[in-house]
């Protein structure tokens, strides 16, 4: 009876999040001055890159955070914030599977205990979640996003407070 109930909870809730986003991965945050902003939708058509872009850099630039054009970018130091949106449609139709990942990524070293590092750009902090949504309210992927970039200012100003 549990296992039904469990199933059933996991099947009927619309998301589930996960993430890095503890006070170890916001102090990966701390002192970064800017953002270039990379955005990535694929599968879901009632949701364009640019709808996101504009959302991202708008929800940035009003909390006070820069964000520099990819284009413009000084090095391969400055930060990337990255949204990545895949959808899948359902076999009936009707409903998009999702995945959505928000995540910062800054150049950086890694060498594990008695190996060899490496050098080049790593993931410092994220979102991400799954979910199922009915096509006809895909204005919710687009507000989870939105609150995933609230949930990041609000990391990035626990390190960098105004």
């Amino acid at each position: 009876m549990k296992k039904i109930i469990f199933i059933l909870i996991f099947l009927l809730a619309p998301i589930v999040i996960l993430g890095i986003d503890d006070v170890y991965s916001r102090e990966t945050l701390r002192g970064l001055k800017g953002f270039g902003v990379i955005i990535y939708v694929n599968g879901i058509e009632e949701l364009s890159e640019e709808q996101v872009r504009i959302d991202t850099e708008l929800k940035l630039k009003m909390a006070g955070i820069k964000v520099i054009d990819t284009d413009d970018m000084n090095s391969i130091r400055d930060a990337i914030f990255k949204v990545e949106v895949i959808g899948f449609e359902t076999s009936d139709k009707r409903n998009y599977s999702f995945g959505i990942r928000i995540e910062v990524r800054q150049y950086g070293t890694f060498k594990a205990s008695g190996r060899r590092g490496f050098v080049g750009d790593v993931e410092t902090w994220s979102l991400w979640t799954v979910g199922l949504v009915r096509k006809s309210e895909t204005g919710f992927i687009r507000n989870t996003i939105n609150d995933y970039v609230d949930m990041f200012i609000n990391a990035y100003f626990s390190v960098n407070p105004k």
